[in-house]
């Protein structure tokens, strides 16, 4: 970050095959990355050695199924895996847990309302909190339909919340009527201490936007 250049990195290890529509959570000086093939296992990263090696790291215990468009969050020494699309069938709405210690994986049954059945889902983490917004989903008539929602995960209590949402603030100052941005997929939100940066995102086949928002968590 010192020159802002980037440089091709060869990693050593096991050979990396193409991917896409996958997660990756850096967590120390280890990257992990979950894609539609890592059933059994979980891709790992380490860049504390000389040079940059990726290692297949077997997992234990029922693991979520094959699925790419999904969020991965890390919080306290484990990945929280929500939501996705499998290569043919309805979208999932299921949470899991891997233990980063153990390498084991365990389905989350939340209490609190469930949210739908989503893929690219923005998320993002503030404490012990997983915030999530948008996403989209196969409609009735075959196509994607764009989620315009909020919700949290309380990795505590392991409980699903609604936050209670102001009206937006734009930037001359003036609030709308609106309390979320407009429904839209494929967003990235980025923490920033007690807030979260939401960023552009996707109507499917319709609009791409460029706006930013910051949402404050109190």
């Amino acid at each position: 970050l010192g020159s802002w250049a980037w440089e091709e990195v060869q990693l050593a290890g096991e050979p990396l095959q193409g991917i896409s529509r996958f997660q990756a959570v850096a967590v120390g000086e280890k990257i992990y990355v979950h894609t539609h093939r890592t059933e059994d296992h979980i891709l790992v990263i380490d860049t504390a050695a000389n040079s940059p090696t990726l290692n297949k790291v077997p997992v234990k215990g029922p693991a979520p199924s094959s699925r790419g468009l999904h969020s991965v969050v890390h919080i306290h020494n484990a990945l929280y895996l929500f939501g996705g699309a499998p290569q043919s069938g309805p979208m999932l709405g299921d949470l899991w847990k891997l233990d980063l210690q153990s390498m084991q994986w365990q389905q989350l049954q939340p209490g609190g309302p469930s949210p739908h059945v989503r893929c690219s889902t923005a998320a993002g983490v503030v404490g012990s909190n997983v915030f999530y917004f948008g996403g989209a989903f196969y409609g009735s008539s075959g196509g994607l339909e764009m989620l315009q929602d909020a919700f949290v995960y309380d990795t505590v209590n392991n409980t699903w919340v609604v936050p209670n949402v102001h009206p937006i603030v734009l930037a001359d100052g003036s609030t709308t009527s609106a309390t979320l941005p407009a429904g839209r997929n494929a967003a990235v939100m980025v923490p920033l201490g007690q807030q979260l940066l939401l960023h552009a995102g996707w109507r499917a086949f319709v609009e791409t936007y460029n706006d930013s928002y910051l949402v404050t968590v109190d």
